[in-house]
């Protein structure tokens, strides 16, 4: 039997011809065991060739482990009979994906035994050839359904199968993996020796993850962790979740010290007077660096997914800071969406992830309070301000090993701010690239530990008051995760 609808039902024959018999006509259905193979040929030229599946018991193989029919679903078993004559039971946890079998239609012949059905005598009115050959295999029911109801249900079972395995067949396009998402909770804890300009409130992170193989899962958390969204590499205090379902992806980040859009992050920059000693008495001093940092509110991507490839768009508000001086600080508010854009490719053993920015702000002075947050100068000085940055995350990650894993990062970003007070213009132009590399390693059942060094250069240009800027620096940091997990 190789399909069921409403109406009927498809018997493959043993010289492979197909037999159609309406629902309405059967009075008893006899099931047999496999002993030997009775088929002498498939005749792949007829409808038969429509049921025909590849089945891939690793989703990255490119030549299929069987071709055969599904004949038979029992609880999460699936009974496949392949054109090599031989009977396959697998659960749907041995399958990586299933593709519809697309070689040359033709007759396709195969080593067999003829057999003998037997059957009862009261039912031999059902005719079954009659055969005296020693060399037949003489194959006895196993089970007999005679009771209508008894048939609707083994029918009824057998198309609810045959459904559920087409539905699974289609969500192994959709997935470039079963599980996306590390599947195990995690107790995060990072540690980086120099945060560039970034703090997070609390020095931990819960990580947990749900959902099953080729259907709805998510991988959620929240505390001080990493995004590979972001430009910034280091740890901030997130709350986060990702998602796939179907044909849909998705991830959203908000930072929990600001998180409303257009709220000022204050808790989510280092405080710049703190870290430098400065005169109280100067506003603007050669050994401090002026720089740019950014922070957001929130992000909120949706995208879709095919095979290895998904596209996404979304939804942006990212938080500047502009320093000139430890007492000459703009933080630049999130008053309006940026958008955004990511790809991803993801395979058994690799990802590679690409994804970019752009914001652009003019304001004029009557509006200037409500996205500025200005220290050192007064908000009656500045007659308006032009604000334009953009970035560039490419990131991949490849397993080398058992448990062992690569991941790297480069960011691109450049900006540049302008402001007037009166007739005097400042600006700072920066460009920033950063560059991470890291290992992650599981070393045992309940430990995960992540390596992490990165490496920013940051070019300054511009102009505060009559001060000329030009700086370059290039700056370090070292740190990890150590993740305990259950």
């Amino acid at each position: 039997m190789i399909s069921v609808t409403q109406l009927d039902v498809k018997l493959m024959g043993f010289n492979g011809e197909i037999n159609t018999i309406l629902i309405k006509d059967i009075d008893t259905i006899f099931t047999y065991g496999q002993k030997v193979n009775p088929f002498s040929q498939f005749d792949l030229t007829n409808e038969s060739y429509q049921y025909l599946k590849d089945v891939y018991f690793d989703a990255d193989q490119n030549q299929p482990d069987l071709s055969g029919w599904a004949i038979n679903f029992i609880e999460d078993l699936i009974f496949f009979y392949s054109l090599e004559g031989k009977m396959y039971v697998l659960s749907i946890n041995q399958i990586g994906k299933i593709r519809a079998y697309n070689k040359t239609r033709k007759r396709v012949p195969v080593d067999f035994k003829p057999v003998r059905l037997e059957v009862s005598d009261y039912l031999a009115k059902c005719e079954f050839p009659e055969t005296t050959a020693s060399s037949e295999v003489l194959l006895r029911p196993v089970r007999i359904l005679s009771d209508q109801i008894k048939i609707g249900q083994f029918l009824s079972n057998f198309k609810q199968g045959k459904h559920d395995l087409d539905n699974f067949q289609e969500r192994t396009y959709l997935y470039a993996k079963p599980y996306l998402f590390p599947k195990r909770n995690r107790l995060s804890i990072p540690y980086y020796r120099n945060n560039f300009g970034l703090k997070t409130p609390i020095p931990f992170a819960f990580i947990w993850s749900t959902g099953r193989d080729y259907h709805f899962q998510s991988n959620n958390g929240i505390g001080a962790q990493t995004s590979e969204n972001l430009p910034n590499l280091q740890s901030t205090f997130l709350l986060r979740s990702d998602f796939k379902s179907h044909f849909l992806s998705g991830s959203f980040e908000g930072n929990l010290t600001g998180l409303s859009a257009g709220l000022y992050t204050e808790e989510s920059f280092t405080n710049d007077i703190d870290n430098v000693l400065v005169p109280e008495d100067v506003e603007f001093q050669d050994p401090y660096k002026p720089y740019a940092a950014e922070s957001f509110n929130y992000l909120a991507i949706m995208g879709a997914d095919y095979g290895p490839f998904s596209v996404g768009v979304g939804s942006y508000f990212p938080v500047f800071r502009i320093s000139f001086s430890p007492f000459q600080t703009r933080e630049i508010l999130a008053f309006k969406m940026t958008p955004l854009a990511r790809f991803i490719y993801t395979k058994k053993n690799y990802k590679i992830r690409l994804i970019g920015a752009q914001t652009k702000y003019s304001i004029n002075k009557e509006t200037l309070s409500e996205q500025l947050v200005i220290n050192g100068t007064f908000f009656e000085e500045i007659t308006g301000y032009q604000f334009v940055s953009r970035y560039v995350r490419l990131g991949g990650e490849i397993d080398v090993y058992i448990d062992v894993k690569i991941i790297g990062d480069i960011v691109y970003s450049k900006g540049n701010y302008s402001e007037t007070i009166d007739s005097v213009s400042n600006n700072l132009a920066y460009k920033n690239t950063t560059f991470s590399i890291g290992i992650e390693h599981a070393f045992s059942h309940y430990v995960n530990l992540k390596l992490v060094y990165q490496k920013i250069k940051r070019v300054n240009t511009g102009r505060f008051n009559t001060v000329t800027i030009d700086e370059t620096e290039s700056l370090s940091t070292f740190g990890g995760h150590f993740e305990l997990l259950f």
